[in-house]
Parts: structure tokens; sequence; C-alpha cells
């Protein structure tokens, strides 16, 4: 199991008139984590953001935040308020527990980019942000989309308790936002897989007809985080086509009865790996060399 670190990000809101920007940097693209992707402006917590053992985590992580604004981008961050909580999904080797505030500058004030970890910055409109990324110009870490995409569905007024309210599953009943590019979402789910592994990417392909490849996990708990997050894409307009198997190894094929049962949804598969994924599912067309 990898280490979590702590860590905090700011993200800094902009307004002119009645439009609203935030402030988004680009990693250089040599970086391990997210190298070349945009993102709100933060990092590590570090002992300097630790004053005293009576201090709540908060503090600190409020610190470290204003620390790491000022340490990028020259800019002194205003009053803070805590928006959410985002942890790493454990499939990824390297995992951050990332407390995001919310500050706001005024018109005209400019970040000055300082050392080598950052190479580019702008303010974005949340939606233009989110409609270049689903263009492909621009690559957005998936827990950043995640609040752009909140930020520009409810506006500055409801969106922390908003982004609050939904990140609040994503340890519990729901998925992690895990896009990585448009029309692919990745919903790593435990299953009885290989070890050190311990999920399975159970992964949701198209926009607003979806198909399901290698619905993985067995257990019902995670199932039910499954259905959470189909259900929500449901609610947003998505229809689902069918499920999709690369094959028939149970660590990709556990939930493929239940989703089939549950949303009326017919199976493809290789003709040969019918046979060896037992159940009551819906058979649908087998899928056969060549199809796209």
């Amino acid at each position: 199991m990898s280490k979590i670190k702590s860590a905090a990000s700011i993200i800094v809101t902009r307004t002119s008139g009645d439009k609203l920007n935030v402030l988004l940097v680009r990693r250089a693209p040599e970086m391990r984590f997210f190298g070349g992707y945009w993102v709100f402006p933060g990092g590590n917590a570090a002992d300097v953001d630790r004053h005293g053992p009576d201090e709540s985590d908060e503090q600190v992580l409020q610190r470290c935040a204003v620390r790491e604004l000022h340490e990028e981008t020259s800019l002194e961050a205003g009053a803070m308020r805590p928006v959410c909580r985002i942890t790493t999904p454990p499939f990824y080797p390297l995992r951050f527990a990332t407390q995001f505030f919310l500050t706001a500058i005024p018109p005209g004030m400019e970040p000055v980019l300082a050392g080598t970890e950052r190479v580019e910055f702008g303010f974005f409109d949340p939606a233009d942000a989110v409609h270049a990324w689903e263009r492909g110009t621009m690559e957005i870490a998936p827990p950043v989309l995640f609040l752009l995409r909140q930020l520009a569905r409810h506006g500055l007024e409801h969106f922390p308790g908003q982004a609050a309210a939904i990140a609040a599953t994503f340890e519990t009943t729901g998925v992690h936002p895990a896009w990585f590019s448009p029309g692919m979402f990745v919903a790593p789910l435990r299953t009885p897989t290989l070890p050190p592994a311990t999920t399975t990417n159970t992964v949701i392909a198209g926009h607003a007809s979806l198909h399901v490849i290698d619905p993985a996990t067995p257990e019902p708990v995670e199932q039910a985080r499954l259905f959470h997050q189909m259900d929500r894409m449901l609610a947003d307009g998505a229809c689902f086509e069918d499920i999709l198997l690369t094959h028939h190894h149970v660590d990709h094929v556990g939930a493929v009865n239940a989703v089939s049962r549950r949303y009326g949804l017919a199976v493809r598969a290789h003709p040969l790996t019918y046979p060896l994924v037992p159940g009551d599912y819906l058979r649908g067309a087998p899928l056969q060399d060549g199809d796209r």
C-alpha cells in the first residue's frame, strides 16, 4: 500500500464585472506526477507549515496552501475557504490527500512564476477550460477537472457546497472522477486481482452513448459504487448501449451479471468468451475480429 502524503491546493478566482476566471498553472513536463498538466497552485505539506502539536490539520494545510501560492506565483492569498479534500485512488503509485481551498484576488493582480516546477499560467473561464480539455487542447489533472466542472455548473456561490457534497462520496458510495481523456472514464474498483494490485479498472467509454468495458468487481459494495457513477451519468442525460468484455478473467467480469440485469444491457464479447462467463446476463451480438 503506497503512503498517502498530505497536500494543499488553492483555487484562485478573479472577477471582472460578472465574468469569473480561475488561475491555472501548468506543471513542467518532466515532473513525475502529472507532468505537463494544468493544475491549481499547491504542493505537499512541509515541516515549515507545522507550528505546534496542538494545531489542527486544516491550519497546517491552509498554511501550506498560502506558502505554495506565494512560492509558485508571488501572489498573497486573501480570505480562504475550505472546499473539499480528495485522495488519489489506490491504483496510482503516488497518492496525495489534497485539501482544496478557495480564495479571490482583485482584478489586475498578476502572478509571477518562480522556480522551475511551473512553466506557464493563465486565468480561464472554468467552462472554457473544460471545453479545451474536451477538445484535447489542454491537459487537466482529474481532480482539477472535476472542480472546474462544478464551478462552471454551479457558479461561485454554490460551488463549495456542491463540490464538497460530491467529493465526500468518493471514498464511500461513489467513484473518483478519473477522467484522463474525453470519453474515457476510469473506475478503479476493488477486485480479487494479482498482488500488489488491489483494483481493476472498469472503463466507461463514449460521450452521450456509453459502453461499459469490463465491469470488474464481484464485491457488492464496489458494485454499488459503480452503479452510483452510472446513475449519475444517466441523470446527466447519457445512455448506456452495452457491456464489452476484453476477456473472461474473474477480475474483469465480476459485475457482468449485476450490471446487465440492473440496466438491461447486452454483453458483447468474443464467441469463445461467453461459455467462460457464467450467469444470467443478456447476450448480445458477439465481437468479431476487426470490429470497431
